[in-house]
């Protein structure tokens, strides 16, 4: 019964088998890379800037205004940036994608978005 195998089952019992599913992994891991969701691409931007955007709203429950910066709050952030906006009670949470596009949060929608309002004097 075993000695008239098919040729087929002989290969894939070789290390065929092997070599073809390392290549289907190095596909699909590729594939995975290339399009990648940005939540998940920036998932440590989105969780920072989600972190000071819940300290932003307890700040505002507690003293009835804005701060006027991160470092008010005590917070020490390298990647996602606070400012107030010139509206009284608005406010935007940002982080870079790449040189010239960012993630933002406002707070008069309550999403993150590409494009947002500028921080300005």
């Amino acid at each position: 019964m075993f000695a008239t195998e098919s040729p087929r089952n002989s290969i894939f019992r070789s290390g065929a088998r092997y070599v073809l599913l390392g290549l289907s992994a190095f596909v699909i891991l590729g594939l995975l890379v290339i399009f990648m969701p940005e939540r998940l691409a920036f998932w440590s931007d989105f969780r920072a800037g989600n972190r000071i955007i819940s300290s932003v709203e307890s700040f505002k429950r507690v003293h009835n205004r804005l701060p006027a910066s991160l470092e008010e709050m005590k917070i020490e952030e390298e990647s996602v940036y606070y400012c107030k906006t010139k509206t009284e009670g608005q406010y935007i949470v940002w982080f870079a994608t790449s040189l010239d596009e960012s993630k933002t949060f406002d707070s008069r929608t309550g999403k993150w978005s590409d494009f947002g309002e500028v921080c300005g004097d």
